[in-house]
């Protein structure tokens, strides 16, 4: 794979980069290292709302990092975020026409959805430099959408972002989606499309540990079990089902729950731990992901939380993180989830696919009693890392795609 990749300029587009503390940013950063190690030159471009200039050019662990200036595009209204997305990729191919490396010439283009709108500036890029372009799918927009009742099926709003959904799948020559359970979703599509997807699995790189500034047994979680939920606070994680369940066993003074991270449904859930006196939860701001390892230390379990209403797959890649951490994990999440046969397979924690906040409550409540060996579950989830999860792997089948 090396001698395939050696020298080879490979651009990639995301929407969120370092120092951003996303999930994507995190992965694209592990990716793009993992990359420029066979001996790749990668160049990120990512939309930035705090940068001066239109283009900000810089460098991130060897990586060339584009800094493109755009409105702000995170924790804004869903209407307004809309509109500036619709217009994404043209003020960024504005931008990088009117800069100094606007005749740089790539050798494959790789970008990263959500957000579908920025397809449209890889298209420019893979077309100016006459290369392949590569699209990792991670979430399937706007089918959750759909799903967990935030747009109808039949509103013009999903017709339009269906429509720009389905223009990334042809602008792609190859489209990664991260688990064989949504192949089933692009079997609705005609075989030009079907013929692109493949599973790239999603990665993460073992995590580099600095000091961590939390110690919860100075908090009111002193000497209970405790489940942590890290990540983003949105929409398709359905906190009203979760918060209720922690509600329901609230007087149980052995468990305990955090929650770290930002997002859009970040105020109800301050409003309501506070309206509920919930003495068995704390809400935690986002910390450096280098810190959050000696917070999973304090743990014991680590949460995921989807809408028992999506219909398509998913591999959190917070995930990813609670298995480098060693921790069993409780998931929530719909029925049939290709995530149910890991955890199954793997022997790593338990599920629950109920609507019923009385079932998660009571799945909380049987994790907490099992007898884990730590030392095991940690060989356990080190074996599916190096399976399924590493970013060299990710890396190389990139490589084998856009070079062979």
């Amino acid at each position: 794979m090396n001698n395939i990749a050696r020298g080879k300029k490979i651009g990639v587009v995301v929407d969120s980069f370092y120092p951003a503390k996303t999930s994507a940013a995190i992965q694209m950063s592990d990716l793009c290292k993992a990359l420029n190690f066979t001996g790749a030159k990668v160049t990120i471009f990512v939309p930035s709302s705090s940068i001066k200039e239109k283009i900000q050019l810089s460098s991130v662990d060897g990586i060339d990092v584009v800094s493109i200036k755009t409105p702000q595009l995170k924790n804004i209204s869903h209407i307004l975020r809309l509109y500036r997305e619709t217009f994404l990729s043209f003020t960024m191919i504005k931008a990088y026409k009117s800069s100094s490396i606007r005749d740089t010439c790539f050798d494959a283009i790789v970008w990263y959805s959500p957000s579908i709108f920025i397809s449209f500036f890889a298209k420019y890029l893979s077309m100016q430099s006459k290369c392949k372009s590569y699209l990792i799918l991670r979430d399937i927009f706007p089918k959750w959408s759909v799903d967990i009742g935030l747009i109808s099926k039949w509103s013009p709003v999903h017709l339009f972002l269906k429509i720009i959904e389905n223009a990334q799948y042809k602008i792609a020559d190859k489209v990664g989606i991260q688990s064989y359970g949504d192949l089933d979703y692009f079997n609705g599509y005609k075989k030009n499309i079907f013929n692109k997807v493949e599973v790239l699995n999603n990665w993460r790189s073992p995590p580099v540990e600095k000091n961590c500034n939390i110690v919860l047994q100075n908090t009111i979680l002193k000497d209970r079990k405790i489940f942590i939920y890290s990540g983003n606070i949105g929409l398709a994680q359905d906190f009203a089902l979760f918060l209720k369940a922690v509600k329901a066993i609230k007087d149980n003074n052995d468990i305990g729950f955090v929650v770290i991270g930002n997002g859009s449904e970040l105020d109800f859930v301050k409003n309501y731990i506070s309206k509920n006196d919930l003495s068995n939860i704390i809400l935690l701001p986002e910390i450096s992901h280098e810190q959050l390892p000696g917070l999973y230390k304090q743990c014991h379990f680590g949460l995921i939380l989807l809408d028992t209403n999506l219909k398509t797959h998913n591999i959190p890649g917070k995930f990813l993180s609670y298995l480098y951490a060693g921790l069993p994990v409780l998931a929530s999440l719909n029925e049939g989830n290709d995530l149910e046969k890991i955890i199954d397979e793997f022997q790593i924690g338990c599920y629950s696919s109920d609507k019923d906040f009385n079932t998660l409550a009571m799945r909380m409540l049987e994790l907490a009693d099992m007898k884990f060996s730590k030392e095991e579950n940690i060989i356990r989830c080190n074996q599916l890392i190096k399976k399924n999860y590493l970013p060299e792997t990710a890396a190389s089948q990139l490589i084998n795609f856009l070079f062979k």
